[in-house]
């Protein structure tokens, strides 16, 4: 069995969809991940709060959308689901450009939060 690139990718997709669900429990707790935002640029942040608020929606969104991603690809992937026609054709392609655009949306909150807060 040979292992592909997008095979790799889709796992890769799938194991950032599962950090960030961490990361959003954790800002969930009223802790800002260093991962999402350096140690040192939190320290200078004088609204917390506002920045878990401003965090919290998009870290979620982004994680349904990758994990939802993920689990789609990898299923066909491995062959599991083997449906082949347009409305199959089409959600892949949805699925990929809304991980695209939520991927977007995250890292400007995330800049935008850490500009205004920090």
């Amino acid at each position: 069995m040979s292992i592909d690139v997008i095979k790799i990718f889709d796992v890769i997709v799938l194991c950032l969809g599962i950090f960030l669900f961490f990361g959003a429990f954790q800002i969930k707790k009223g802790i800002i991940p260093t991962t999402f935002v350096p140690a040192d640029a939190l320290l200078k942040c004088h609204d917390l709060d506002g920045m878990k608020k401003r965090l919290l929606p998009a870290t979620i969104l982004f994680a349904a959308v990758s994990l939802v991603y993920g689990i789609y690809s990898i299923l066909f992937d491995f062959h599991i689901l083997n449906y082949s026609n347009s409305l199959t054709s089409f959600f892949n392609v949805f699925l990929i450009i809304a991980f695209i655009v939520t991927w977007v949306f995250f890292s400007r909150v995330l800049k935008k939060a850490v500009e205004e807060y920090c």
